[in-house]
């Protein structure tokens, strides 16, 4: 399992999930994001979704990131 941030460009708004899926299928799902369950793409093709938190949840800092992701790279 990967440790993941999902943050929304300049906004400063983000969301951490662990999750073992592989970079392309993230990507994939970020494009779909506002069609319905944020992870959903995810789960129904058999990977692990954790939410971890969102940027209220991190008062003591945040944990060991793998991966950043924009969602406005992703969405139209």
């Amino acid at each position: 399992m990967r440790t993941i941030k999902i943050y929304s460009g300049m906004a400063e708004e983000y969301e951490i999930i662990r999750t073992d899926a592989p970079n392309q299928v993230i990507e994939e799902q970020l494009k779909r994001y506002y069609d319905g369950e944020p992870y959903e793409l995810l789960t129904n093709s058999g990977y692990a979704v954790e939410i971890v938190g969102f940027q209220y949840d991190f008062d003591d800092g945040l944990p060991d990131i793998d991966k950043e992701f924009d969602l406005y790279g992703y969405i139209d």
